[in-house]
């Protein structure tokens, strides 16, 4: 048992034999009957994690994806330079990255609204300039979330690769966005501690 979820709330996660999951799920069920109001499935699940921002390791990032372009550099200490792959990680630094991960809200069109997956093309001046890793509904905020990686330019920083207007293409039809700055939902983790 661990105390971490990926929906954004104070949770667990529970790891069994996979023989084992129905019966617990059924004295799960039992005890709690009073307390549950509902089942959450793999796919609202992962519209939670959309709203939290949280990024989902061999979608958003994977063993290419550098610290810069995921923009989690926070994670690399500033004061440690033993460790294996310093001297690129300096070297990314000093060049800049050509990709950034960026997390979109993406704007209904009246009564359309987009189903969105993955690999759905990223648009800037009519260029595809980027596709989409993953996306959703918020089941929590009502929107319409996508994580997606976009070329930029080396010298760009974050915030001007930020400030472009984007679009997406979803089934042949095109949606305004808005990049998402701020995690959509509970961004001060105030749910998550409880």
């Amino acid at each position: 048992v661990i105390r971490r979820c990926y929906s954004g709330e104070l949770g667990y996660e529970i790891y069994m034999q996979a023989e084992h999951a129905t019966i617990f799920y059924d004295r799960v069920l039992t005890f709690a009957r009073d307390i549950l109001t509902s089942h959450l499935g793999m796919l609202a699940l992962d519209g939670c994690r959309l709203e939290k921002a949280f990024a989902h390791w061999g979608h958003e990032w994977g063993p290419c994806t550098t610290p810069l372009e995921a923009n989690v550099e926070w994670a690399v200490s500033k004061n440690k330079r033993n460790f294996l792959g310093y001297d690129a990680w300096q070297r990314h630094l000093e060049q800049g990255v050509t990709q950034r991960l960026l997390l979109f809200e993406v704007l209904p069109q009246g009564s359309k609204c987009p189903l969105l997956l993955h690999d759905e093309p990223i648009l800037l001046d009519e260029e595809i300039v980027g596709l989409t890793t993953s996306g959703g509904l918020g089941p929590r905020t009502k929107r319409f979330l996508a994580f997606a990686m976009v070329r930029c330019e080396a010298s760009e920083s974050l915030q001007q690769v930020r400030d472009k207007c984007y679009q997406i293409e979803v089934a042949g039809c095109r949606y305004e966005t808005k990049v998402v700055t701020e995690v959509p939902y509970d961004p001060n983790g105030t749910r998550m501690r409880g």
